[in-house]
């Protein structure tokens, strides 16, 4: 297999179940206007751990973004062509986004007047539009947007070391070296501190304390193609995965190592992960993003008017009713999102030229 010559299918199941989990925790969490207590104990425990979807995420988004790097030619424009290729791709969607949560706060505000809320500033909006509400302070317009300003940090400084470090050259294509490996060791250790432990790294928004799970991804991709062994792949795990325990706890620790052996795995033909290339996973990861970006809103209002309407009806039956009817519109509304206003954005995305690439064998 070459390097360029095929789309690795199993990111992109993966992605699909990360989408899956983090869609099940937010509408859970919309029910818990209801009792559900009944519900089995690690089916409720699956549910609300959901949020570890995001670092799944993460994990992806680093091997991803490597993974297409790698072998590109590094040119002088390279950095503000890969941001601008970046920005076609995820923008609009994103702020059309932005525009639907300003709808859905003002239709909550009629119809749950109990719950409303001033609608956000236009300084909040403004700095939602350059991803910068985390790092100034400002209130969350959506839960999920958080995720998307350490996305695009990543994005910014991922390019400008490439650029430093292979200009004039092709990308990603030379090995390990000890330097380097002893660095992103130390990256990797330090990041998890300033995540799990009692010191907060000093400004807050910033991608620091989740960088360890883009640095994961981006050691996974060296790996299959070939710039990493594997002992360096899995000294780089061990301490993430040992540090996260550490610090917080088991579940938190397993999940990036988890998704960094589903796509390992995958990726070198192993017939245990061929699950990932189901038709469903496919789909969801096909579309989710556009499901991330809208389920908060969409889905988590279907459930809280459903709760609302039928609180005088307790039952268990209903209650699943209702759970699944806020998924399946999150769904069906994402598919629409995906097909009307996503689908067109990729393929302007990916008109924007690209640096010249060379075919790596894997």
């Amino acid at each position: 297999m070459t390097l360029k010559s095929e789309r690795l299918k199993g990111p992109d199941g993966l992605r699909g179940f990360a989408a899956l989990w983090v869609v099940l925790y937010h509408l859970w969490s919309a029910l818990q206007r209801r009792d559900t207590d009944w519900v089995w104990g690690y089916v409720s425990d699956f549910f609300e751990y959901g949020f570890l979807g995001v670092d799944i995420f993460f994990v992806l988004s680093g091997f991803v973004i490597a993974y297409s790097l790698t072998g590109r030619f590094i040119d002088n424009l390279f950095v503000p062509r890969f941001l601008v290729r970046r920005s076609i791709r995820i923008d609009p969607p994103y702020w059309l986004t932005i525009v639907l949560a300003l709808i859905f706060i003002g239709m909550k505000n009629i119809v749950f007047q109990e719950y409303a809320e001033p609608l956000p500033s236009f300084e909040n909006i403004f700095v939602h539009v350059l991803y910068l509400q985390d790092l100034l302070g400002y209130e969350a317009i959506s839960s999920v947007f958080w995720t998307l300003c350490l996305e695009f940090q990543f994005y910014i400084i991922f390019s400008t070391l490439l650029w430093l470090f292979f200009k004039g050259k092709n990308a990603l294509l030379g090995n390990i070296n000890g330097f380097v490996f002893v660095s992103v060791l130390c990256f990797v250790f330090l990041s998890v501190f300033f995540r799990f432990s009692s010191l907060s790294f000093p400004v807050s928004g910033t991608i620091i304390p989740y960088a360890y799970e883009f640095s994961l991804g981006i050691i996974a991709c060296q790996y299959i193609t070939g710039r990493a062994h594997i002992n360096q792949l899995v000294v780089v795990c061990l301490i993430a995965f040992f540090c996260s325990y550490f610090y917080k706890g088991a579940i938190f620790a397993v999940v990036p190592i988890f998704a960094v052996v589903l796509m390992v795995g995958s990726a070198v033909g192993g017939k245990f992960f061929s699950f990932l290339n189901c038709r469903a996973l496919q789909y969801l990861g096909r579309i989710s993003y556009s499901l991330y970006l809208t389920h908060a809103i969409v889905g988590w209002a279907t459930i809280s008017f459903l709760v609302k309407i039928f609180s005088n009806w307790p039952s268990p039956f209903i209650t699943v009713l209702i759970f699944l009817s806020g998924f399946s519109v999150s769904i069906i509304f994402a598919n629409i999102f995906y097909v009307a206003v996503e689908k067109y954005f990729i393929g302007l995305s990916k008109k924007i030229s690209r640096a010249r690439v060379v075919n790596v064998r894997i």
